[in-house]
């Protein structure tokens, strides 16, 4: 078969991965001179590293950390770059607390264990939340997940607004700096899938395994995404006779009769029609909806998805002259703040300079903002109406409002991180204040699963046309939470299918239920064959407001 992969995020890069193992011919047209979509970096012209945004590998990841696994590097593979992150540190009312292994909601599988982090943190945690907490994993495990679909219609911060101010920082903020989504928008339907498969463990992970038997939640690579990823992952493709068409814009996808015709490209003041076989659509939402033609209702599902789950999310790179020393790799979370701050420092991490050129930063701190519609502190603005140098100053601001955490890092001349400014700054170059409007924008903004979602996202094969094939992370799969594991899942899946006509994942995403749970969930799907409600979802709803 001919392909032509529109797009080289991790979807459409997965698919030609393995579509080019299965032999067929592939060719992929991507607008931006590198690859790796909104999870790429690049060094700017001074040589200083730029990220577009924050982002870690979880331990769960059963399709991307495979993928990794057969890219080769330097004698290794990329997935032999992952560093676990061991420690997590959370700043409140000045004082700090650590974490070991995983963040204190999405890493706790239990009350008991929820309640032993909320404790450490100094938070109060209630019988009223106890009983809460209990119903929402009892819900969560003895429910058959087709029982989940209602819920892409209810914010998960009115289905959990029933909990202490304390236990809400840890439950709803948390998360959306977690997943790189806002809080306030993201539906119930995506949460109780994660929480469902939060004990999904890969192999790859089992080396990290500490003395206490506890796999770290979450890893980084040990240098910029595209040095130890994207572009090993590039050559491995050319290599198997890919055909990688960087800075090719798309213009047009023309479709006629029930199928994509041709898609219409430029490079430069070249122009060309192209037509294949196949056509993946790897594209952000965004981009897809705005170039097809001839197919109305795909057009306006894919306007309407853009609308619902618009999302601006930067991360803000600061580098420092002096480097910071902090004993092991850890994320910095200020639960506190506005903003619910979080940041990392690369140093710990990275196996490579922190730059380039004859400039070399002492440390790189990367940070990201978990919750964008609260004001701020200095600005007394949110983040999306805030300039670049807004952002810049009260991030830095919000970063220091807990002492304690301050305090951890040493420099070289015994200073805190408390008394260090930094040298500079880095956005992503796409995200620019536009004045007109009064807010941050982008050509490239991130899909959000925010309610209302859920329905729209299409499935690997497009049912309006029949040579179209869907493989990016909001393609609808076993994971359904935007992610690089969603995007990988999407990737294999429109591979298997173009090769053999069944659009199936290369791994299972869930572990196997316990016999307790599987129980549960036989008789819950057959309540719901009946159109009956299950106990445990009423009860879980029970004085909940919903909007």
């Amino acid at each position: 078969m001919r392909v032509c992969v529109m797009g080289a995020g991790i979807g459409g890069l997965a698919t030609a991965h393995k579509l080019a193992g299965m032999g067929h011919k592939v060719r992929i047209v991507e607008r931006n001179p590198e690859v790796g979509g909104v999870a790429r970096s690049k060094y700017t012209t001074d040589g200083e590293h730029s990220e577009y945004c924050w982002h870690v590998f979880m331990k769960g990841y059963t399709s991307l950390l495979p993928l990794l696994q057969e890219i080769p590097f330097k004698g290794s593979t990329v997935a032999d770059q992952l560093k676990p992150i061991t420690q997590y540190g959370y700043g409140r009312e000045g004082q700090h607390y650590l974490v070991e292994h995983g963040s204190c909601f999405l890493g706790s599988h239990s009350v008991i264990q929820l309640q032993s982090q909320a404790k450490n943190l100094g938070y109060n945690f209630s019988y009223r939340d106890k009983w809460k907490i209990a119903l929402l994993y009892l819900f969560v495990h003895g429910s058959h997940p087709e029982r989940f679909e209602s819920y892409d219609s209810v914010l998960w911060s009115d289905l959990m607004g029933s909990l202490t101010p304390d236990l809400k920082k840890m439950v709803i903020d948390s998360c959306g700096i977690y997943l790189g989504m806002e809080p306030d928008r993201l539906n119930s339907h995506t949460m109780l899938h994660l929480l469902r498969k939060s004990n999904t463990v890969h192999s790859v992970c089992d080396k990290h395994r500490q003395n206490d038997g506890n796999i770290p939640l979450c890893y980084s690579l040990n240098g910029p995404t595209n040095e130890q990823w994207m572009e090993p992952w590039t050559q491995l493709l050319a290599e198997q006779g890919v055909e990688i068409s960087l800075n090719t814009q798309i213009q047009e996808i023309r479709c006629e009769k029930g199928q994509v015709k041709e898609i219409v490209i430029s490079h430069g003041e070249e122009q060309q029609n192209l037509q294949y076989d196949y056509y993946v659509n790897s594209l952000d939402v965004f981009s897809f909806g705005r170039l097809l033609y001839g197919v109305d209702s795909l057009k306006y599902e894919m306007a309407e998805l853009s609308r619902r789950s618009y999302q601006i999310q930067p991360q803000v790179t600061f580098r420092l002259h002096e480097k910071v020393y902090f004993q092991e790799p850890s994320i910095l979370m200020h639960l506190d703040t506005p903003w619910v701050i979080m940041w990392r420092p690369e140093g710990p991490l990275w196996d490579v300079p922190l730059g380039k050129g004859k400039s070399q930063p002492g440390e790189l701190l990367s940070a990201g903002i978990g919750v964008w519609h609260r004001k701020g502190v200095l600005y007394d603005k949110p983040a999306h109406e805030c300039t670049e140098q807004e952002i810049v100053d009260e991030v830095w601001h919000q970063m220091k409002m807990s002492p304690g955490l301050m305090k951890l890092f040493k420099t070289d001349t015994g200073k805190t991180l408390d008394d260090v400014k930094y040298s500079s700054y880095n956005i992503w170059h796409s995200f620019s204040f536009d004045s007109e409007r009064g807010r941050l924008d982008t050509w490239e903004p991130k899909f959000s699963n925010n309610v209302g979602t859920v329905a729209l996202r299409p499935t690997t094969c497009d049912p309006t046309l029949s040579n179209l094939i869907h493989a990016n992370a909001y393609t609808r799969t076993d994971n359904n939470l935007y992610n690089m594991d969603s995007a990988a899942e999407a990737g294999i899946r429109a591979a298997n299918f173009i090769d053999s006509r069944e659009a199936k994942p290369d791994c299972k995403k869930y572990v196997p239920a316990r016999k307790v749970w599987s129980f549960f969930q036989h008789i819950d799907r057959i309540l719901l064959n009946k159109k009956v409600s299950n106990p445990i979802e009423l009860m879980l709803n029970k004085n909940t407001q919903f909007n």
